[in-house]
C-alpha cells in the first residue's frame, strides 16, 4: 500500500482510477476477516438448527463465566486471581463448545463467507447521497478515501504520530470538560485535529459513511471543526466497521422485526459492582416506551432488569432495544466486558451481561441503543477495528447500533434520547434522527 501510494505526499491526493481501485482493495483486505466472517455465520441464522442441550450448556458456562469477570472487579488480591483461573478456564470450554455447536449446524458448511469490496462492488452498495469516507492508519502513513457512486479519491494524511497526539488532546479535552460545553482548550484540540477531514469534502447534506482506523475509533469524527462549524451540522453520519462488513449488512438483512421497543435499566448492581445508582434512568426508558402503543412495547427495570428475565425474553420480536445501565469495560481483556444489570436474588455475580453473552443472543433489531457510559469503547485490533460491545451486537442479530465513546451524564440523557426516539417514530432515518437530537 505504502509503495502503491509513495508518491502521494502529506495533503496531496490522487483520483487516478487505477491507483484509488487498487489502494482501496488493498486497505479493505489488511482489514482482516474475522468481523467479516462472523456476520456472515450470525446472518445464516445456525442458532435455529442447533441441539437444545448445546444452547443450555452454553448458557451454564456463560454463567460461571459472567459471575468470574465480577469477582475479578474484587478488591481482594486472591478472589480475583482465582477468578482469573475460574474465568479462563470457562472461557475454553465456551472454546470448545461453539466449535461443537459450528460443526452439528447444518447450515454452516452452506455459508457463502465474503470476499473484500472492491471499488466497483462499494458503489453499488451506497445509496443515493451518501459518500464513503474510509480512513487507514498505518506505522509510517495515514490515508482517506471519498468515494461516491460517480468519482473516488484517495488523499494523503499528515503523519500518524501526529495523527494520534492530535486525537489524543481531543479525547483528554472532551471528558475533561464533560457537561462544560466546548471550552478554549477543546476548540484548540479539534483544530488540531483537521488534518483528519480531507480538503474536498461532499456538498453539505450529503451523508457519510465513515469507515474509522486505529485512534479514529476512540474519537467521534462528526464532532471535528470543518469550516467554522462541527462536521455533524453539515453531515449524517454513519460509522461501520469497513467497507465490506457494510456490505454483509445491507446485502444480508434478515426480515426485520414488526416493530416494538423493550428498554432495560435503572438496574441494582450488587455491591461488587461499587457502581452508584442512575436515578434518572427509569424516566428515561418510560418517556421512550410512551412513544410505542402499550402492546408494543416492554420495560425491565429495577429489580426485573436482570439477565434472567432479559434472556427469557423472545427478543426477535423487537425493533429497538435499549439499555439505560452502566458499561464495563474491562481494559485489560476487553472479553470480560459488558452492561450491569440487577443481580438476581442472592447471587450478587450475576449481574454482568457480558460480551459473551451478547453474542448468544438472537436479535432481529434495527437499533440497540447503549445509553451507558463508554459502550462504544473497546481495542481497536490491528486489521479488526474495534472490538467491543459493538462487534457483539452486530453478531447477535442487530443492523444498527448507538453508543456513547466517553462517559455520559444521567440527567441530561433523557431529554436527549426521548428528542431522538420521537424523530425515528416520526419516520426519520436514524442517522438524521441521532444528528438532528445532538
Amino acid at each position: 500500500l505504502a509503495l502503491l501510494l509513495a508518491s502521494l505526499g502529506a495533503g496531496s491526493s490522487t483520483d487516478s482510477a487505477d491507483i484509488v481501485a487498487r489502494s482501496f482493495a488493498l486497505a479493505e483486505r489488511a482489514r482482516a476477516r474475522g468481523l467479516l466472517d462472523l456476520l456472515a455465520e450470525s446472518r445464516a441464522q445456525l442458532a435455529d438448527d442447533l441441539d437444545p442441550g448445546l444452547r443450555q450448556r452454553e448458557r451454564e458456562i456463560l454463567d460461571r463465566l459472567g459471575a468470574a469477570t465480577v469477582r475479578s472487579a474484587s478488591t481482594d488480591a486472591d478472589v480475583r486471581a482465582a477468578a482469573r483461573v475460574e474465568s479462563d478456564a470457562a472461557r475454553q470450554e465456551l472454546d470448545r463448545l461453539h466449535v461443537r455447536m459450528r460443526l452439528s449446524a447444518p447450515r454452516y458448511a452452506d455459508i457463502a463467507f465474503p470476499e473484500p469490496v472492491s471499488l466497483a462492488g462499494v458503489r453499488t452498495l451506497l445509496d443515493v447521497g451518501e459518500t464513503l469516507v474510509e480512513y487507514f492508519i498505518g506505522e509510517e502513513n495515514a490515508w482517506l478515501w471519498l468515494i461516491d457512486g460517480q468519482t473516488a479519491r484517495v488523499h494523503a494524511l499528515d503523519h500518524p504520530d501526529r495523527l494520534r497526539r492530535a486525537l489524543a488532546a481531543v479525547v483528554e479535552a472532551q471528558a475533561a470538560d464533560l457537561g462544560d460545553g466546548e471550552t478554549e482548550r477543546a476548540a484548540e484540540a479539534a483544530a488540531r485535529a483537521l488534518g483528519l477531514v480531507p480538503p474536498h469534502l461532499p456538498p453539505a447534506g450529503r451523508r457519510l459513511v465513515l469507515v474509522p482506523d486505529g485512534p479514529l475509533h476512540h474519537v467521534p469524527v462528526e464532532a471535528l471543526r470543518v469550516a467554522g462549524g462541527y462536521l455533524i451540522e453539515r453531515h449524517e453520519t454513519a460509522t461501520v466497521p469497513s467497507a465490506s462488513a457494510l456490505g454483509v449488512l445491507r446485502r444480508q438483512s434478515r426480515p426485520q422485526a414488526a416493530g416494538g421497543f423493550l428498554g432495560v435499566g435503572d438496574p441494582r448492581p450488587g455491591d461488587a459492582a461499587g457502581l452508584q445508582p442512575l436515578p434518572f434512568s427509569a424516566a428515561e426508558l418510560e418517556a421512550i416506551a410512551a412513544l410505542f402503543p402499550a402492546a408494543e412495547r416492554r420495560v425491565l427495570k429495577g429489580a426485573h432488569a436482570t439477565r434472567a428475565e432479559l434472556r427469557a425474553l423472545d427478543l426477535e420480536r423487537y425493533r429497538y432495544l435499549h439499555f439505560a445501565t452502566h458499561g464495563w469495560i474491562d481494559d485489560l481483556d476487553l472479553s470480560r466486558s459488558g452492561l450491569h444489570l440487577t443481580p438476581a436474588p442472592g447471587e450478587a455475580a450475576t449481574d454482568l451481561l457480558s460480551v459473551d453473552d451478547i453474542f448468544g443472543l438472537q436479535l432481529d433489531a434495527e437499533l440497540v441503543v447503549l445509553s451507558a457510559c463508554r459502550s462504544g469503547v473497546g481495542e481497536a485490533l490491528n486489521g479488526e477495528g474495534l472490538v467491543g460491545l459493538t462487534r457483539a451486537f452486530l453478531y447477535a442479530g442487530a443492523r444498527g447500533i448507538v453508543v456513547s465513546l466517553w462517559n455520559i451524564g444521567d440527567a441530561s440523557t433523557p431529554d436527549f434520547m426521548q428528542t431522538f426516539y420521537a424523530r425515528l417514530r416520526a419516520g426519520e432515518p436514524v442517522a438524521a434522527a441521532l444528528r438532528q437530537a445532538k
